[in-house]
């Protein structure tokens, strides 16, 4: 199976390699990429001989984001009647909430590597892997919150089981200010800070061949375990949040924002 926005390769070790390739515009998330994600996991799924897989980006950034010229909110709903419309938003949250709960299906661990942007609806990606490593230069954003709306793929389920600090979880989050690698690593969202780009690669390395010589039954069985631990507070928020925002979503304020962001000016939003 080919990919248009995924690279794979397969390492020595019975590990596979997955790269984000659309690096002309910082590796930025269009549906396409978001729908061959899960295709490619659920790929590497039947591959009976893998026990590892490492995520990276090609080129400068991990990921910056939503692709705003492909944008995954717009979406032409041809209903005038707001249940049936809020009942379509629903069913199309899930997809995207399935798409990354997809990384967490995968019965082997996903190592995440960073290199500088990781942003929006990336996070929600990499929160989803097992382990998350990033370089001394990446920055980091919850940018959901620029343009009228709260995360609703997993940001906010996986956000409070992950992070230990939550007070600045909560003000990242409110404000979608930018932060870097070390407030990342203070916070609980990556476990590891590395000099540059080649010490990345070779510490994923390492540790994904760590990984490998385990037994593959004793690796299946923690991820199990874990995974099932936080499925028991992720998913029925995950479906909590859906129902939300199918209703949410419909909301003025996006627009309101999205002009703000492509005029610069400051967004002037009606009373709550």
């Amino acid at each position: 199976m080919t990919f248009e926005t995924l690279e794979i390769e397969y390492i020595e070790n019975h590990i596979a390699h997955v790269k984000l390739n659309r690096q002309k515009v910082g590796n930025a998330m269009n549906v396409k990429m978001i729908h061959e994600l899960p295709e490619a996991m659920k790929m590497l799924q039947k591959k009976e001989d893998l026990r590892c897989v490492v995520l990276t980006g090609n080129g400068k950034h991990f990921s910056t984001g939503v692709d705003l010229q492909d944008p995954i909110f717009a979406i032409s709903i041809d209903e005038e009647d707001v249940a049936r419309r809020t009942a379509f938003l629903y069913k199309f949250i899930q997809v995207l909430q399935e798409t990354i709960t997809s990384f967490e299906r995968l019965q082997i661990p996903i190592l995440v590597g960073i290199q500088n942007a990781c942003l929006g609806v990336a996070i929600e990606f990499i929160l989803a892997a097992d382990v998350r490593i990033c370089t001394k230069q990446s920055f980091f954003e919850f940018k959901e919150i620029d343009v009228g709306i709260a995360a609703d793929m997993g940001l906010l389920q996986r956000l409070p089981v992950t992070c230990t600090n939550d007070s600045l979880l909560r003000e990242l989050v409110y404000t979608g200010r930018r932060f870097d690698s070390e407030t990342a690593l203070r916070i609980g969202m990556v476990s590891q800070v590395v000099e540059n780009e080649e010490q990345l690669r070779s510490i994923l390395l390492k540790t994904a061949k760590t990984i490998a010589e385990k037994s593959p039954v004793a690796v299946w069985t923690i991820k199990s375990i874990l995974t099932t631990q936080r499925h028991k507070t992720i998913l029925p928020n995950l479906d909590y949040m859906a129902r939300l925002n199918s209703a949410m979503a419909q909301t003025s304020d996006i627009p309101i924002a999205l002009n703000s962001l492509i005029s610069k000016q400051k967004a002037i939003y009606p009373k709550l």
